[in-house]
């Protein structure tokens, strides 16, 4: 586990920046169209949809703001700042 912090640490640009910002940019163009189910079969609550989309974006921010070093206050409660931010 070690590891995989540290190589994320490592190349936070490409494995932690990166996918927020795709990530981000395609849940508000998402969410910004008209209602189109993509799996009819499932029959999941779009509320239901909206919360997993915005957990995962909410993991991947808080991931960013806890890599980041440029500014301490946003490090140090990562996870008020996610929450603030979303």
């Amino acid at each position: 586990m070690r590891r995989f912090y540290l190589t994320l640490k490592k190349n936070k640009k490409i494995l932690v920046y990166y996918p927020l910002a795709v990530y981000w940019s395609v849940l508000f163009v998402m969410t910004s169209l008209p209602s189109v189910k993509f799996v009819e079969k499932l029959k999941i609550s779009d509320k239901i949809e909206h919360f997993f989309a915005y957990a995962v974006l909410g993991l991947l921010l808080t991931l960013a703001l806890h890599m980041q070093n440029k500014f301490e206050r946003l490090n140090s409660n990562y996870g008020f700042w996610s929450v603030v931010i979303i």
